[in-house]
């Protein structure tokens, strides 16, 4: 079944959501996981002009998410679902 993951940025007021979906099903929760904690290497690169991390073969749900973790690079961010549903950002919490 899916469950489409999004982005929130909790440091804004209101706070802001990722603008399409960077994940379809609950599987995805740990290949998300690891771009938010490799998200300043992300930004680091994107501001060294450095596109490698962009590539033809990025799902939609992969370039959404690395677009809105380098537009809140320092963020409080966290995810959740269509239902409103929040998912820790470490997997142990989850437990």
């Amino acid at each position: 079944m899916s469950t489409y993951l999004y982005l929130q940025c909790d440091s804004h007021n209101p706070p802001l959501q990722s603008p399409h979906e960077v994940g379809q099903h609950l599987r995805n929760l740990p290949r998300i996981r690891e771009e938010i904690n490799q998200r300043q290497d992300l930004y680091r690169a994107h501001q060294g002009g450095y596109l490698g991390y962009e590539s033809d073969y990025d799902s939609l749900f992969t370039r959404t998410l690395r677009t809105f973790l380098i537009q809140h690079p320092h963020c409080s961010l966290r995810i959740v679902d269509e239902y409103g549903d929040t998912h820790p950002l470490n997997p142990k919490e989850e437990e």
